[in-house]
This record gives structure tokens, C-alpha cells and sequence, in this order.
């Protein structure tokens, strides 16, 4: 079924020739500043790879959630002490604003439970803290 669709759009005119579409692609990657495509044949089969500009750093999800941790622990014990407001807890752990980190975090430690609001019935109020 594949082939009619492929031999119908040459009819068509929506491609320009056969053949030619692997080597375009293989000269706009190299020309886009990508290592050049790898082509081995497996078997009937031809496999082709195309190696990324630089390589992807798999260990910082990790490291994303170790932070996220370390940063709830933080949280947690600043409030231990008294309410704060988010401005405040910002303030405490060395950041210039609410980032979204921080925001994250409160989310999640309120959906586990593990701080409340002050202001239970308006949670979007300017003078909201968290407990």
C-alpha cells in the first residue's frame, strides 16, 4: 500500500525525482553543522543514524531530582519555624524570585500534605503563607 501512495505522489509531481531524497538529507545535515550520517546495511535492510551535534547529559534528570529533594528538605525545616510566604521561603533558600522550582516544590509538598495554607479558603491571597 505504501508503494502505491510513494508511486502516486511522483505522479502528482509532490516529489522532484526517485532517489534523491537520502542524499539531500545526508548534505543538509553536514550542512547544518551535524556529524554526517552513519549508513550500515543490516542484513536486507539499511540502517541510518544520524549522531546528535553533541552529546545529551542523561545524568541531569537525576540530579534534577536530587535537587528537588534537597530543596523540599529545605523548605520542610524553614517552616518548622513559623509561616512563611513564598517570597520569604525565595528569600531563605538564596533565591532572587518565586522560580518555578520553588512553585513546584510548594505544589507538591501541598498534595502530599506536607504544608498547608494559612488562608485555607483564599489560596490565591496576596497574603498567603504556607505551614
Amino acid at each position: 500500500m505504501a508503494t502505491l501512495r510513494v508511486h502516486g505522489s511522483f505522479r502528482k509531481k509532490l516529489i522532484g525525482q526517485w532517489g534523491n531524497g537520502l542524499p539531500r538529507i545526508f548534505t543538509e545535515t553536514v550542512a547544518e553543522g551535524f556529524p554526517e550520517p552513519i549508513n550500515s546495511e543490516l542484513g536486507l535492510r539499511f540502517r541510518y543514524t544520524f549522531p546528535l551535534a553533541k552529546a545529551i547529559d542523561i545524568s541531569k534528570q537525576s540530579r534534577l531530582r536530587a535537587q528537588s529533594g534537597a530543596q523540599w528538605s529545605a523548605l520542610l525545616a524553614a517552616l518548622s519555624n513559623a509561616p512563611l510566604s513564598a517570597a520569604e521561603l525565595a528569600t531563605l533558600l538564596g533565591l532572587e524570585t518565586k522560580t518555578g522550582a520553588l512553585k513546584r516544590s510548594l505544589k507538591k509538598l501541598l498534595e502530599q500534605h506536607l504544608v498547608e495554607y494559612t488562608i485555607t479558603e483564599k489560596p490565591n491571597s496576596r497574603f498567603q503563607k504556607y505551614r
